[in-house]
Protein backbone atom coordinates (compact mmCIF):
# COMPACT_ATOMS: atom_id res chain seq x y z
CA UNK A 1 0.00 0.00 0.00
CA UNK A 2 1.11 3.62 -0.97
CA UNK A 3 0.35 7.44 -0.42
CA UNK A 4 1.15 10.03 -2.66
CA UNK A 5 0.92 13.50 -2.44
CA UNK A 6 0.91 15.76 -5.13
CA UNK A 7 -0.21 19.50 -4.70
CA UNK A 8 -3.56 19.09 -2.52
CA UNK A 9 -4.18 16.23 -3.53
CA UNK A 10 -3.75 12.70 -1.49
CA UNK A 11 -3.89 9.57 -3.09
CA UNK A 12 -4.35 6.18 -0.93
CA UNK A 13 -4.12 2.81 -2.16
CA UNK A 14 -6.34 0.24 -0.63
CA UNK A 15 -6.90 -3.35 -0.97
CA UNK A 16 -10.36 -4.85 -0.49
CA UNK A 17 -9.56 -7.74 1.54
CA UNK A 18 -8.59 -5.17 3.97
CA UNK A 19 -8.82 -1.56 3.88
CA UNK A 20 -6.00 -0.25 6.29
CA UNK A 21 -4.93 3.50 6.92
CA UNK A 22 -2.01 5.01 5.53
CA UNK A 23 -0.59 8.50 4.85
CA UNK A 24 2.80 9.78 4.14
CA UNK A 25 4.02 13.01 4.96
CA UNK A 26 1.97 16.30 6.07
CA UNK A 27 -1.10 17.07 4.73
CA UNK A 28 -4.10 19.12 5.27
CA UNK A 29 -6.19 16.21 5.44
CA UNK A 30 -5.30 11.95 5.29
CA UNK A 31 -7.54 9.54 4.54
CA UNK A 32 -8.05 6.08 6.73
CA UNK A 33 -10.08 2.90 5.97
CA UNK A 34 -12.22 0.01 8.13
CA UNK A 35 -12.28 -3.10 6.51
CA UNK A 36 -14.63 -4.05 4.04
CA UNK A 37 -14.92 -7.76 3.76
CA UNK A 38 -17.45 -9.92 2.51
CA UNK A 39 -16.50 -12.95 4.33
CA UNK A 40 -17.75 -16.72 3.12
CA UNK A 41 -20.27 -16.56 -0.40
CA UNK A 42 -22.53 -18.95 -0.88
CA UNK A 43 -22.91 -19.11 -4.81
CA UNK A 44 -26.24 -21.10 -4.22
CA UNK A 45 -27.90 -19.13 -2.10
CA UNK A 46 -29.46 -17.25 -4.64
CA UNK A 47 -28.96 -13.81 -3.32
CA UNK A 48 -26.25 -11.19 -3.00
CA UNK A 49 -23.62 -10.72 -0.07
CA UNK A 50 -23.43 -7.32 1.40
CA UNK A 51 -20.91 -5.82 3.74
CA UNK A 52 -19.84 -2.19 4.79
CA UNK A 53 -16.51 -0.37 5.29
CA UNK A 54 -16.08 3.18 6.08
CA UNK A 55 -13.48 5.96 4.73
CA UNK A 56 -12.36 8.49 7.49
CA UNK A 57 -10.68 11.71 6.14
CA UNK A 58 -8.59 13.38 9.13
CA UNK A 59 -8.05 17.39 8.17
CA UNK A 60 -5.63 19.64 10.46
CA UNK A 61 -8.40 22.43 10.64
CA UNK A 62 -12.19 22.32 9.33
CA UNK A 63 -11.32 21.45 5.14
CA UNK A 64 -14.32 20.70 2.36
CA UNK A 65 -12.91 17.96 0.33
CA UNK A 66 -14.01 15.44 -1.93
CA UNK A 67 -13.60 11.81 -1.72
CA UNK A 68 -13.21 9.57 -5.36
CA UNK A 69 -12.22 6.17 -5.93
CA UNK A 70 -10.51 4.13 -8.76
CA UNK A 71 -12.68 1.33 -11.08
CA UNK A 72 -9.84 -1.32 -9.52
CA UNK A 73 -9.94 -3.89 -11.74
CA UNK A 74 -13.07 -3.83 -14.04
CA UNK A 75 -14.97 -0.91 -14.67
CA UNK A 76 -17.44 0.89 -12.44
CA UNK A 77 -20.16 -0.79 -13.54
CA UNK A 78 -19.00 -4.24 -12.52
CA UNK A 79 -15.68 -4.47 -10.39
CA UNK A 80 -13.88 -7.78 -10.28
CA UNK A 81 -12.04 -8.91 -7.39
CA UNK A 82 -9.92 -12.15 -8.67
CA UNK A 83 -7.95 -14.94 -7.26
CA UNK A 84 -5.21 -16.21 -10.10
CA UNK A 85 -7.32 -15.62 -13.45
CA UNK A 86 -10.46 -16.37 -11.84
CA UNK A 87 -12.81 -13.19 -11.22
CA UNK A 88 -15.85 -12.50 -8.87
CA UNK A 89 -18.43 -9.49 -9.94
CA UNK A 90 -18.18 -7.13 -7.18
CA UNK A 91 -19.60 -3.09 -6.79
CA UNK A 92 -19.02 -0.09 -4.07
CA UNK A 93 -21.83 2.31 -3.36
CA UNK A 94 -22.01 5.67 -1.57
CA UNK A 95 -26.04 4.50 -0.20
CA UNK A 96 -27.28 2.11 1.64
CA UNK A 97 -29.88 0.98 -0.88
CA UNK A 98 -26.68 0.29 -3.22
CA UNK A 99 -28.25 2.22 -6.24
CA UNK A 100 -25.32 4.68 -6.67
CA UNK A 101 -21.38 3.74 -7.50
CA UNK A 102 -19.15 5.14 -5.49
CA UNK A 103 -16.68 6.33 -8.32
CA UNK A 104 -14.68 9.55 -9.95
CA UNK A 105 -18.21 11.31 -10.84
CA UNK A 106 -18.29 10.22 -14.25
CA UNK A 107 -21.05 8.18 -15.76
CA UNK A 108 -23.03 7.53 -13.81
CA UNK A 109 -20.81 7.66 -10.62
CA UNK A 110 -21.14 9.75 -7.75
CA UNK A 111 -18.16 11.15 -5.54
CA UNK A 112 -18.47 11.95 -1.69
CA UNK A 113 -18.13 15.56 -0.26
CA UNK A 114 -17.16 16.06 2.86
CA UNK A 115 -16.14 19.00 5.70
CA UNK A 116 -14.43 18.88 8.81
CA UNK A 117 -11.79 17.85 10.98
CA UNK A 118 -12.52 14.15 11.38
CA UNK A 119 -15.29 12.76 9.06
CA UNK A 120 -16.72 9.17 8.69
CA UNK A 121 -17.97 8.05 5.27
CA UNK A 122 -19.74 4.66 4.94
CA UNK A 123 -18.81 2.59 2.10
CA UNK A 124 -21.12 -0.01 0.70
CA UNK A 125 -20.33 -2.87 -1.04
CA UNK A 126 -22.14 -5.99 -2.77
CA UNK A 127 -21.70 -9.26 -4.86
CA UNK A 128 -24.38 -10.13 -6.54
CA UNK A 129 -25.13 -13.59 -6.98
CA UNK A 130 -22.81 -15.92 -9.42
CA UNK A 131 -23.98 -19.32 -9.29
CA UNK A 132 -20.67 -20.47 -10.89
CA UNK A 133 -17.96 -18.78 -9.06
CA UNK A 134 -15.21 -20.60 -7.36
CA UNK A 135 -13.59 -21.34 -4.59
CA UNK A 136 -11.05 -19.17 -3.35
CA UNK A 137 -10.07 -15.54 -1.63
CA UNK A 138 -10.53 -13.00 -4.26
CA UNK A 139 -9.01 -9.35 -4.00
CA UNK A 140 -9.40 -6.33 -5.76
CA UNK A 141 -6.90 -2.78 -5.20
CA UNK A 142 -8.81 0.34 -4.99
CA UNK A 143 -7.55 4.28 -4.78
CA UNK A 144 -8.84 6.77 -2.58
CA UNK A 145 -8.34 10.38 -3.81
CA UNK A 146 -9.02 13.03 -0.96
CA UNK A 147 -9.16 15.97 -2.74
CA UNK A 148 -9.47 19.57 -0.92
Amino acid sequence: MRAFRTGRTLVTCLGMGVLSSLATGVAACAVSATPLAFGNIDPLSGGSTDSVGSLTVECAESTAYTLSVTPGNGTYNQRLMSTGELTLAYNLYTDQERSVIFGDGTGNTRVVNGEGLVTEHVVYGRVPNQPRAYPGNYTDDIVVTVSY
